[in-house]
């Protein structure tokens, strides 16, 4: 009669007998993942080999072959099996409460600088980047946890709450980030187990329409100009660039000659110049290049929002300053083709403008200058009250 064995605590793998005629009739499997249980991990002869690999694997010190070895030597060495299956307890009891390994943000600095560094198999955009520190900067309550001691529930129940607040394209960034940290921690042997696999996209809240701010929610913006975080939005307003364009190491801004030169993510956004509309010029002057007081764009998102609840306007976000500047462009007669060049729009299959269309910073400056600040006269015909 076959010996039966102790059954094996819940989490900690399997033994399966396969039946007799084999010359390895124990699968070992890992432990079970959403109910299911993996693949084997190899076959032994021997229960107890089984149970060493098991053990070696919650180690860490498991690889594939240790089965081999454990058969040649360990097994042959010990001459009492429950002698030896005490032994391999004691030895996974004395590693398993040793606390090592490399912390989320530890993984997280290697990854990045992998990814993003002077060393990196190809140059990413500073936006791509900026999305990637957002994403890391959402998941700041494991900043300092283990990778190897955050569980897959937990991974997902922040992503979960993630998903109620933010964007579907925000939550795929925090999912994406969570899986390349273990995809580029494991083999590097910082973590020992890729839970990153099994988190899974949540339902999210809808999209966010970039609603462009209202005349009259400017006036109450210029009314407060002299806060830090409304400056910045004004700025945005009255320039059109990305978010990311301000925060970039060329973005130019040169007071002398009045202009901002910069742009993100597309060939016609990149390096372009945009004239410093005179209302805005005094804001950036005090800001001398420092866009967000400081602050990574994360941070401003969130000083943006508080701000915004306080003097009682409705939600908006750094894109909505964006489109506010093309909604302001389009009301106050600012010629298409300039409206595109100033925002680095393309102009697609239009080749007059594309490729022979030229224009200097002294004609976009005329444009630009016919928007008008709420409460300036010359706003629809009308001095400001």
């Amino acid at each position: 009669m076959r010996q039966k064995f102790q059954r094996l605590p819940n989490g900690y793998g399997s033994i399966r007998y396969l039946g007799p005629g084999r010359a390895k009739p124990y699968a070992v499997h890992l432990p079970e993942q959403n109910a299911k249980r993996p693949p084997a991990l190899c076959y032994v002869a021997d229960w107890f080999i089984g149970f060493a690999v098991l053990t070696a694997w919650h180690a860490g010190t498991y690889y594939p072959g240790l089965e081999n070895e454990i058969g040649r030597e360990r097994i042959k060495k010990e001459t009492d099996p429950a002698k030896l299956c005490e032994q391999i307890v004691k030895d996974y009891g004395r590693i398993n409460h040793k606390k090592s390994g490399s912390t989320v943000a530890e993984v997280y600095e290697l990854y990045l600088d992998w990814k993003y560094g002077e060393s990196a198999a190809r140059q990413l955009s500073e936006d791509s980047r900026a999305a990637t520190e957002a994403a890391f900067e959402l998941l700041r309550p494991y900043h300092s946890r283990l990778l190897d001691d955050v569980t897959i529930q937990e991974w997902q129940d922040r992503v979960n709450k993630i998903g109620k607040q933010y964007s579907r394209s925000t939550v795929r960034n925090v999912v994406g980030l969570i899986k390349n940290l273990y995809g580029y921690a494991v083999p590097r042997e910082l973590c020992r187990k890729d839970f990153g696999r099994y988190v899974i996209m949540p339902k999210t809240k809808p999209e966010v329409h970039y609603e462009p701010f209202t005349d009259e929610e400017l006036k109450v913006l210029w009314s407060k100009r002299e806060d830090p975080v409304v400056k910045m939005i004004l700025v945005m307003c009255y320039s059109g660039f990305r978010v990311s364009a301000y925060v970039q190491k060329d973005f130019e801004v040169n007071l002398e000659e009045g202009y901002f030169r910069g742009g993100i993510k597309t060939e016609s956004g990149r390096n372009r110049t945009v004239p410093i509309h005179s209302a805005i010029r005094p804001l950036a002057e005090r800001m001398k290049g420092e866009f967000f007081n400081g602050k990574s764009v994360s941070q401003f998102r969130r000083d943006m929002k508080n701000t915004l609840q306080k003097l009682g306007l409705p939600e908006r976000t750094p894109h909505s300053c964006r489109h506010t500047f093309s909604r302001l462009c389009e009301s106050y007669g600012i010629r298409e083709a300039d409206r595109k060049r100033i925002l680095g729009h393309s102009f697609g299959n239009d080749i007059t403008n594309g490729v022979y269309g030229h224009r200097t910073l002294e004609e976009l400056r005329t444009e630009i200058e016919k928007i008008k600040v709420p409460g300036e006269k010359g706003m629809d015909g009308r001095a400001g009250g």
